[in-house]
């Protein structure tokens, strides 16, 4: 007797394992395999993304102006193109590998419930053309990253849908972000104009393309009385060369104090860059403005770029700070390579 008792436990307990796992409906992989998931859907003509985690109110907007994406809320940015491209060919070409369930109470074993939910691990996209919404709920990766768990919201179905694709979207605004502050030729600099707090001024400059900085008085005609400088102030000729953030203030008329550093990057145009320094122990705050060239050749430009630049405050690296005070310090004479 109690042998046959341990044949029924040993047949019931793989049975009880499988009956805890979300079943695929019947013969779902042969209905659903390869079939797009969005068929009907254009998704080229998306023009507003919403985007939520865990909460009722939005993690940020975006909007589509002139051929890029650009962050709404909380404060309006360029959005990171690859993120972005990474997740338009995503809808696009998403296949469905399975239909896993269309029953609700699975849904939070695969990421894939109410956003508002005070557990919901998956993100919430509300996809916009102006004449169709999509409410897309991307969960999470299966097992053995093969595809991940979507699902159409506010679709009659609502069923889960394993698909091919497979996305990491950021949990924060900043991860959604252009990071990239100002990329100019790292050729287009032909003079920096360095002023410290302590009333320390250098002039850099170079005469062409081909050259390195050299030291000045501040006039474009002087020769150098410098004939080789430190490889950190050479570097500073890539000073506006991607130019990251690793956060960002939108208010740009929050007091920060005197700026410990002001750094003034002429163009080969004529036109300018200023940037200024507040350091802090996790790299420093700046603002950037662009200074039109004397003759007010480039004012349109100017105009345009501070619209973009002037109307926020950036927290640089450390490791992009420590290069600037790294070369100040050199031409003070207080580090040697």
């Amino acid at each position: 007797m109690l042998v046959q008792r341990k044949w029924v436990v040993c047949l019931f307990l793989p049975v009880f394992l499988l009956a805890c796992e979300p079943q695929p409906v019947a013969n779902s992989h042969d209905r659903f395999s390869k079939e797009q998931f969005f068929p009907a859907y254009d998704v080229s003509k998306i023009a507003q993304i919403t985007v939520s985690q865990h909460g009722v109110d939005p993690l940020l907007s975006l909007l589509l102006e002139g051929g890029r994406w650009q962050l709404l809320s909380p404060t309006k940015l360029p959005a990171n193109p690859e993120l972005m491209g990474t997740l338009m060919d995503s809808l696009k070409n998403a296949k469905i590998l399975e239909q896993k369930t269309t029953e609700k109470n699975w849904y939070k074993h695969l990421g894939v419930d109410d956003i508002g939910t005070p557990q919901a691990r998956g993100t919430l996209l509300v996809l916009d053309t102006g004449e169709d919404i999509i409410e897309l709920l991307i969960g999470d990766k299966s097992k053995n990253q093969q595809g991940q768990y979507w699902r159409a919201a506010n679709r009659p179905a609502q069923a889960v849908m394993r698909v091919d694709q497979v996305l990491d979207l950021p949990r924060d605004a900043l991860g959604w972000m252009d990071r990239e502050i100002i990329d100019l030729p790292a050729n287009g600099v032909a003079s920096i104009t360095i002023n410290s707090n302590d009333g320390s001024r250098y002039f850099l400059q170079r005469n062409s393309h081909e050259e390195e900085l050299s030291l000045g008085t501040g006039e474009s005609n002087d020769q150098s009385d410098v004939t080789q400088l430190p490889h950190s102030v050479n570097q500073l000729v890539f000073g506006l060369t991607q130019l990251n953030f690793d956060a960002v203030e939108s208010a740009a008329d929050t007091t920060l104090g005197p700026a410990a550093y002001t750094l003034v990057f002429g163009l080969f145009d004529g036109t300018a860059i200023k940037l200024s320094l507040f350091p802090d122990e996790n790299g420093s705050w700046a603002s950037l403005m662009a200074i039109n060239d004397p003759q007010g050749l480039n004012a349109a430009l100017v105009k345009t770029m501070n619209q973009h630049l002037s109307i926020r405050h950036y927290h640089l690296s450390t490791q992009r700070t420590a290069l600037y005070v790294q070369a100040i310090k050199s031409l003070a004479g207080e580090h040697n390579e």
